[in-house]
């Protein structure tokens, strides 16, 4: 039996910033920060490190995300990991970010209420 491979990625945390229109108002594009907090075992020090990861939306999705979401809303999004390349054009060096392909987000608008949109998917 061959083996499958798995690549799905929860994602709990707030945006960094308004969501930004993209595509002639057809998408929208956001940064969700996720934080965890450790104990450092030789210090007792408690550490905090965040992680940024990178989401686009388009249709209906992006358009109730740029009706209900700002800086700071609490969002949960499920999708694959993807990793994006390309070339600085300033530096010539390449250049990484990782984003997450999603198919479902959930948040919570200025309003208090829960939203929750399911994008096509198109694995």
């Amino acid at each position: 039996m061959a083996k499958r491979d798995f690549n799905r990625l929860i994602l709990c945390g707030n945006l960094t910033a308004d969501p930004e229109s993209i595509g002639n108002g057809k998408g929208c594009r956001f940064t969700i920060a996720t934080n965890e907090s450790y104990t450092n075992a030789s210090t007792g020090e408690v550490v905090e490190h965040v992680e940024y990861t990178q989401a686009t939306f388009w249709d209906a999705t992006a358009k109730a995300i740029l009706d209900f979401m700002a800086k700071g809303s609490d969002v949960l999004i499920e999708g694959a990991k993807r990793t994006e390349t390309w070339d600085d054009n300033d530096t010539g060096e390449k250049r990484y970010r990782t984003v997450i392909k999603p198919t479902y987000i959930r948040f919570n608008g200025t309003s208090g209420r829960t939203q929750e949109h399911r994008e096509p998917d198109e694995f």
